[in-house]
């Protein structure tokens, strides 16, 4: 049984995911509600929550700010969010979990599947960067969270010249030629990075397209970098148009 927060300042949308949570989890949780996020606060160290579900927008505290009043955060969180497409994706872009609302039962089921397949560490630099994502305006400033096996990695979505699949792995590579191998799959970003304006150019390769130098030929791509990345057939006509308008 895992020790469960929902924080909502709408009572239904909390009552509704705890409902949905006990019919989806085959295991009972123990299950506390907050719909004022000043009592979660003073509740949360008592409790020691293993899962938060976040309300991200609350009037008078927000999400990000409740965070930052917990010195520690030894808790998974789950964003919830309704429908604000640039929030979305400063939440994905930060490498955090999220479920849009209303919820749905199909994605809170695939949300504790991957509980249970990963650690997760609510880290200081990583809510920094969400809150940074979340009060800007210009899609230059944004930071992905890039996790290798040594770290995570704060890293200006404008700096990534092209992503490649290596297994389930992803390697990046950066304006200044450097290169960082991610532990997630090139799906994983492309889900991510496409919101910023990349592009699945081939089944092993996603890239930023202001840095497409030339078609070398009708089946690669030469990037800035000076790397030759393969283009699908499906993807030329998009490509020789991306070209035209730069």
């Amino acid at each position: 049984m895992a020790r469960i927060c929902i924080i909502d300042d709408e009572p239904k949308s909390a009552e509704v995911l705890e409902a949905l949570i006990q019919d989806v989890e085959v295991e009972r949780h123990e299950i506390s509600i907050f719909t004022d996020p000043y009592d979660a606060v003073k509740a949360l160290p008592a409790l020691e929550p293993e899962i938060v579900f976040l309300d991200i927008r609350m009037p008078g505290m927000s999400g990000m700010d409740l965070l930052q009043l917990l010195p520690e955060r030894p808790f998974a969180v789950i964003f919830t969010t309704a429908y604000e497409q640039y929030a979305i994706q400063a939440i994905k872009l930060s490498a955090f979990d999220y479920l849009l609302k209303p919820v749905e039962e199909e994605d809170l089921r695939a949300m504790f599947t991957r509980l249970r397949d990963q650690r997760h560490h609510d880290t200081a630099a990583q809510l920094a960067v969400l809150n940074a994502n979340l009060n800007i305006r210009e899609p230059e400033q944004f930071k992905i969270c890039l996790s290798t096996a040594e770290r995570k990695y704060f890293i200006a979505v404008h700096r990534i010249v092209r992503c490649e699949a290596d297994g389930n792995y992803t390697t990046f590579h950066l304006a200044d030629r450097s290169r960082l191998l991610s532990s997630r799959t090139l799906k994983d970003h492309e889900d991510v990075l496409t919101t910023q304006g990349f592009v699945r150019v081939h089944k092993s390769h996603l890239i930023n397209p202001r840095y497409i130098d030339t078609m070398t030929s009708s089946s690669a791509i030469k990037m800035a970098d000076e790397s030759i990345v393969p283009l699908a057939r499906r993807r030329r006509k998009e490509v020789r148009a991306m070209l035209q308008m730069s």
